[in-house]
């Protein structure tokens, strides 16, 4: 879908922030979980986690996650990834909270000994001491931050040592450098009381500096950077004249002028609004920690806010971004930072690799020239080079260095193609894409054709069997026939320097449009390509020179990016977009947010986190995907009051080397049961998902205190494929499986132990027909045991009714055994009044049940439900009955509106009585930093019936933590009303800022949507 449809990349971008986020919980979780079970601390939370991974897969689609869908279908998505967040958090911290109370933070070595005390009545006191947990594969330094318990803010950190550590307390959170935190593991700092130094004091100038940089703004400017210096290796990063970081409003078309699609597309229209076109606010502020840069300004009618800091011992400039508020339209809003790498083209990671780049066109007007040529990374993008030609003359000696990104192979003819897969894939290990052409057919290269652009190519086969390589030689002379003749490959450069003819609509398949290689030994140039460099003879001066250096930003769900051929780094924040389905909504009535716009426009605040690192080498020579891994994956800091325990307090479980190369990307239990439909426990085998991330494939070793043992491959569903192995080698790029055993038993049994995570759904009994509540995938347990009736609906004139219930097992390997029981209507009469069950694996059963109503029986909506237990958890369908006449409870006849027409979605403010009333107790909520307040959702219930349902507050990333508990079940008797509470807490660090809240109320089958709330933190 890259780079045709670029507007999936920044569109609803607070959904990329929050998978982004639920994926980094989920995949912290396991390993955590892990540990935990190892040392029999509890059991693996199995169901949690996988209902965490369907929620995600659910909402990555391509119309999910590409923020292509309608309002009310966001709405349903945001509540899907805030339930994988919560789940895969409360498992993370379960199990981190499990394994701190069992390390010792006294004794041998430590600044506290074992006669010390915590103060009385604190939470902080003498001999406490924070504990920082490093979940991924490699020993890291990075800021440690934790909240402190109320009225606690005189704390001060000091090592193992005993030596004092620099800290600082911001508005209730304690932050210190934790240098030197194990792979997989911990380390423990001591917490004393003391006057703890202010985070942030006031200076003069515009210029900040640390060990490794200086950044330089100007106010002038709107704030931008006008210089970045890199102190090590004493190189500007910003080009000379340019602005780095600065903010740049696009004007878009509605929707794109050729495709006439909306969010799928980036659709620029010409103009842009820079920050570095106006004035703005600069603070210079220092602490105990580093020096920060406070900005503030407008353009385009946008407020932003944007902090730059630099850290004590960190080697990153940080940067946040806030777009505290704007009313706009068809808006695209991205930052730019045009760096100094000569000769440099783009690089970024995808999935499970890093490969190289076209430049993009982020400036066109997309009537003119209908691609951008934007693209995705994943945790990062940058100007270097991901494989290189470096450049001989006939005696050898170097006269020059190209970078290489993205090939076109030239092949004799369309016959030959699948000869040159060797080359294809060699190319392809080193972060190479490329696509096969034949002489004798259609080339790639042309952009009214093509989605992206090569910026050099592989001609296979010398004149005499290749026409493209003649023809080529022919133009270059005669020098470079020799040459081939020669060295069997040389190089043909390009008459004109690539930035000059990447343009809207190339066409780059002239053969002296770009730089060439003509080789007529194909497998010698696969060897040359193992270490990402090609060496090649020139005969002609060479003008190409790249520098040996990358500059890269590193960012947490931010996936869009564009490099212009100028060297700029673009990266897109967000954007709000009126085009199909934008604003649609389905079932009224319409919802909005609070100033009446669609979702899609995303009128609230939004933070964006992104760094900018630079240095010597290629991306590999700075492991840019470890550091990638940093951004994303906090240090997650705990207090613990002084306590003996048998884990000591600094430990690793598990190192991966060569460190930093070979990263791990999953550790958990082997199997997966639950998506089997297995009703067995996992085992103690251990799933190790490791990733060589330099492309040139990596010899892993695996060290640390869980002491792996039998270490064997296994596919991708963790099946074993063969017998232990001793090193694990791996080639470029390559995602291997391995099973493994952990050398020592667990202390305890954990067979019989707490689960370390959440085993049932916040609202029982749950909905046997979930897909009707739009929550996405199915509830905590992947429904092993199902209940249907049938069907929905039933009407009566006072006579009795009949329905059928059907039970079945998704189980495969155990019988499931039960009593389905049914609840009729109050005062009627079933028959039967339950039905025991077995089932055997795969197996299913129906029965008929009949319904008797009263003599006396009132006009109105009657329930009856058939509901069964499985595992903990109640799971119900409720059959609807309608007695009477009921034209305004019931849905209304007629043929259904033709597709185009339904699509366009209503805009009635007014919806079918359901039977239910939802009211919101204020249309607006207000409350500062540290401050709480409560919204009200009172149920009217005017049915002849129960009602039990669920209710969900949905809210975008961003406001997470001031809503704790967003699902809980409900219960309305007939005739009655209910208030339910959600409390909103904005915790002390919290920035002003203004978002809103959305009640789903979902109940048999039917949803609903309450009025928009808006919740506004005030400084």
């Amino acid at each position: 879908m890259n780079p045709v449809y670029t507007g999936k990349d920044v569109s609803y971008i607070d959904t990329k922030q929050a998978q982004r986020a639920g994926e980094t919980a989920a995949v912290d979780a396991e390993k955590l979980a892990t540990l935990a079970v190892v040392n029999g601390l509890g059991r693996y939370p199995a169901a949690a986690l996988d209902k965490v991974w369907r929620q995600l897969a659910y909402g990555a689609h391509h119309d999910a996650i590409t923020g292509s869908e309608s309002d009310q279908v966001y709405l349903d998505l945001l509540g899907g990834w805030r339930e994988a967040y919560d789940l895969a958090s409360a498992v993370r911290d379960t199990a981190l909270d499990a394994l701190t109370a069992r390390i010792s933070t006294v004794g041998p070595g430590s600044a506290v000994g074992p006669g010390s005390a915590v103060g009385p009545g604190s939470a902080v006191g003498l001999g406490s001491a924070v504990v920082v947990t490093n979940t991924l594969s490699f020993d890291r330094t990075d800021l440690a931050a934790v909240e402190l318990p109320d009225g606690e803010r005189s704390v001060r950190v000091l090592d193992d040592t005993g030596a004092p550590v620099p800290s600082a307390v911001d508005r209730g959170t304690l932050r210190f450098l934790a240098e030197g935190v194990p792979a997989l593991g911990w380390r423990t700092w001591r917490l004393v009381e003391g006057p703890a130094e202010p985070a942030w004091t006031a200076a003069e100038g515009s210029v900040i500096a640390n060990d490794r940089y200086r950044v330089a703004a100007d106010p002038a400017r709107g704030g931008g950077l006008v210089s970045v210096y890199d102190l090590l290796h004493e190189r500007e990063l910003i080009q000379d004249g340019r602005l780095g970081n600065e903010l740049r409003v696009y004007r878009e078309y509605p929707q794109h002028p050729d495709f006439g699609e909306g969010p799928w597309h980036l659709v620029p229209s010409g103009p842009v609004l820079g920050s570095g076109s106006t004035r703005a606010d600069v603070r210079r502020e220092t602490g105990p920690l580093g020096e920060r840069l406070v900005i503030g300004g407008r353009v385009d009618g946008i407020g932003y806010e944007q902090t730059v800091t630099l850290w004590r011992g960190l080697d990153r400039v940080d940067c946040r971004t806030r777009v505290v508020d704007h009313s706009g339209a068809d808006r695209l809003l991205r930052l730019r930072f045009p760096v100094e790498v000569p000769g440099g083209l783009p690089v970024s990671e995808v999935a499970g690799a890093v490969i190289g780049r076209g430049f993009a066109m982020p400036d066109v007007d997309s009537a003119e020239a209908p691609w951008t040529l934007d693209n995705p990374a994943n945790t990062w993008f940058g100007l270097g080079a991901t494989a290189r030609a470096v450049l001989t003359d006939a005696a050898g000696r170097v006269t020059g260095c190209r970078a290489l990104g993205v090939a076109e192979v030239v092949v004799p003819s369309l016959d030959d193609a699948a000869d040159a897969r060797p080359l294809v894939v060699a190319l392809a290990r080193v972060g190479v894409t490329a696509t096969t052409s034949g002489a004798d057919w259609a080339r790639y290269g042309w952009l009214d054709l093509d989605s992206n652009l090569p910026d050099f190519r592989i001609v296979v086969g010398g004149p005499e069997v290749n026409d493209v390589a003649s023809d080529l030689i022919d133009r270059a002379g005669e020098e470079y026939a020799a040459a081939l003749k020669a060295h069997g490959a040389v190089w043909v450069p390009a008459l004109t320097p690539l930035a000059e003819v990447w343009r809207p609509g190339a066409d780059l398949r002239d053969l002296r449009a770009l730089p060439a290689l003509v080789v007529s030994d194909l497998q010698a140039l696969v060897e040359d390509l193992a270490d990402a460099r090609i060496t090649a003879v020139c005969p002609s001066p060479v003008r190409d020179e790249l520098a040996d250096h990358t500059v890269a930003l590193l960012s947490f769900g931010l996936p869009g990016f564009a490099v212009d051929a100028t060297g700029a780094l673009h990266l897109s924040l967000m954007r709000s977009c009126t085009g199909w389905p934008s604003g649609v909504w389905i079932d009224p009535p319409r919802r909005t947010l609070p100033d009446g716009a669609s979702f899609q426009l995303q009128h609230w605040t939004h933070e964006f986190s992104y760094a900018l690192v630079g240095g010597d080498g290629d991306w590999r020579a700075q492991t840019l995907p470890a550091r990638g891994q940093e951004f994303n994956h906090p240090l997650y800091a705990r207090v613990v009051e002084a306590q003996e325990g048998p884990l000591p307090p600094t430990l690793s479980w598990l190192r991966v080397e060569p460190q930093r190369e070979v990263l791990l990307g999953a550790l958990k239990p082997a199997g997966n049961p639950i998506a089997q439909g297995s009703a067995a426990a996992v085992g103690r085998d251990l799933t190790v998902r490791l990733v060589e991330s330099t492309g040139l494939g990596r010899t892993a070793e695996l060290g640390g205190a869980l002491g792996l043992d039998r270490i064997r491959p296994a596919d991708l569903l963790e099946r074993p494929l063969g017998e232990p192995v001793g090193a694990v080698e791996l080639a470029g790029s390559q995602i291997a499986t391995l099973l493994a055993a952990p050398g020592a038993p667990a202390p305890t049994a954990s067979t019989d132990g707490p689960v370390l995570g959440p085993v049932a759904e916040p609202a029982q009994p749950v909905h046997a027909r979930y897909w009707l509540h739009n929550r996405g995938p199915a509830p905590l347990g992947y429904l092993p045991v199902s209940v249907g009736a049938s069907p929905g609906l039933l009407r009566t004139a006072g006579e009795t009714v009949t329905f059928s219930v059907a039970l079945s097992s998704q189980l495969r390997d155990a019988a499931v055994e039960g009593t389905a029981v049914v609840l009729p209507p109050e005062g009627w009469t079933a028959g039967p009044g339950s039905r025991p069950y077995r089932l055997e694996p795969g197996g299913h059963l129906r029965f008929p049940v009949t319904l008797t109503p009263p003599a006396d029986t009132e006009p109105g909506l009657h329930f009856a439900a058939v509901r069964i237990e499985h595992d903990g958890q109640r799971f119900e369908d409720v059959v609807t009955i309608a007695v009477g006449d009921l034209p305004g409870l019931l849905p209304v006849p007629g043929d259904a509106p033709e597709d185009w027409t339904a699509a366009q979605g209503t805009k009635g403010v007014t919806a079918r009585d359901t039977g239910l009333s939802v009211d919101v107790s204020s249309e607006s909520l207000h409350l500062a930093p540290g401050g709480r307040t409560g919204l009200g959702l009172t149920l009217t219930n005017r049915t002849r019936g129960e009602i039990r349902g669920e209710l969900q507050l949905v809210s975008p990333w961003g406001t997470w933590e001031a809503i704790a508990d967003p699902v809980r079940g409900f219960t309305v008797p007939a005739g009655s009303s209910v208030t339910v509470d959600f409390a909103v807490t904005a915790p002390e660090s919290t920035d002003p800022g203004s978002y809103w809240a959305l009640a789903k109320v979902m109940w048999f089958g039917r949803c609903q949507y309450a009025p928009t709330v808006a919740l506004v933190v005030e400084a």
